[in-house]
């Protein structure tokens, strides 16, 4: 969101999903090294698939582009309140906070920027119903809503086809975000309606490993939030409705390389917001075909790095062991071609023949 008010990134900005190495002095060797949870890299992608499909890689990056002084006078904006370290790895939430600071932060989004402090006790009466005290939530508007609706319309994505696909409810508008610790430590999921924000949080007092590859945001924390959502709106029925942004942003059709407006010859248009009258007025030129040259196979854009586990490395030799295997017995079952018998003739004597013509047949014969 901070890339975002900064004008950093957009959501169509991408960014390489690759290793890379930070110094810090506060690891063993110098560096630090982050990873992606499944170890992988997958290359070139845009900002919002970054942010749907939770790739560590480009957080960090972009992080490291904002800066992490701005990125924690957002998340203050936004309703946080524990004190954090301008540490890079704060990107990948490196840092501890209560479920209720997380919910009342994204309850902000939910607003489209607006914020309000949680309050615990609304109203105190007496015995005859005199109120003796009433506290009045105070909304500040500390975020711009035209990035806030970005980053709502971007959660929306992690819900239908990203990492928290498990918490739809059929036929309302969702939105959230997973978050997984090393180790599966704490997994936490974040959801929110255009009426009401649920924060799901699931650990253990010890803080040891789960020893589980499914121990991930998206599994069992979008799971209780569908299950405590539904029962929700079934005891408080209300109308399935969408988040309602003012923000009167166009949606305008861009050529990646030049900026300006795409034509119909545009080739892979991407689609940026703009406020009124900050739009491009030009449009790109048409490509010219005899210029433009054919894709090779070993395209940077498609060369995705894939780190090979040790258990996908055995069961890759054991499938070619086992090929290797069928093909030896096949040929030792493979029927034996046996060769064809030699053809004899043999004269027989004809019936009623005397003993000087079956002779003379003989004499023949041997001829």
């Amino acid at each position: 969101l901070t890339a975002f008010i900064k004008g950093i990134i957009d959501p169509s900005t991408v960014i390489e999903d690759e290793e890379i190495e930070i110094k810090d002095i506060s690891a063993e060797e110098g560096v630090w090294i982050p990873r992606n949870f499944d170890e992988e890299f997958h290359g070139p992608m845009t900002a919002k698939a970054a942010l749907i499909f939770s790739r560590n890689i480009p957080a960090v990056k972009v992080a490291l582009r904002t800066g992490m002084h701005d990125i924690i006078d957002t998340a203050k904006k936004a309703g946080m309140k524990t004190e954090m370290k301008p540490l890079t790895s704060l990107a990948l939430g490196a840092q501890a906070f209560s479920p209720l600071e997380v919910a009342s932060a994204y309850s902000s989004f939910a607003r489209g920027g607006v914020h309000i402090e949680p309050i615990v006790i609304r109203k105190i009466t007496d015995t005859k119903g005199k109120v003796l005290e009433m506290n009045h939530p105070i909304p500040k508007a500390n975020l711009p809503e035209r990035h806030v609706a970005q980053i709502v319309n971007i959660l929306q994505a992690v819900v239908q086809y990203g990492t928290g696909t498990i918490a739809k409810l059929p036929g309302r508008t969702v939105a959230g975000k997973t978050g997984t610790a090393d180790g599966g430590r704490d997994i936490w999921f974040t959801g929110f309606t255009p009426d009401y924000v649920t924060t799901i949080w699931c650990g253990n007092e010890k803080n040891k490993e789960v020893l589980s590859r499914y121990a991930t945001g998206g599994s069992t924390p979008a799971w209780i939030f569908r299950e405590y959502m539904t029962k929700y709106y079934q005891a408080r029925p209300k109308p399935p409705r969408s988040f309602n942004f003012t923000s009167n942003y166009k949606l305008v059709a861009v050529d990646p390389i030049t900026g300006l407006r795409a034509n119909d010859y545009t080739p892979s248009p991407v689609y940026k917001r703009f406020l009124p009258g900050l739009e491009p007025k030009g449009f790109a030129p048409v490509p010219e075909v005899e210029k433009i040259k054919k894709r090779g196979a070993k395209n940077k854009f498609f060369n995705f790095r894939k780190k090979i586990s040790r258990e996908d490395k055995q069961i890759k030799d054991v499938r070619e062991l086992t090929k290797l295997e069928q093909k030896t017995l096949e040929e030792k079952l493979k029927p034996k071609v046996k060769p064809k018998p030699k053809k004899f003739k043999i004269n027989l004597p004809e019936f009623g023949q005397t003993k000087t013509q079956r002779e003379k047949n003989d004499d023949t014969a041997a001829e």
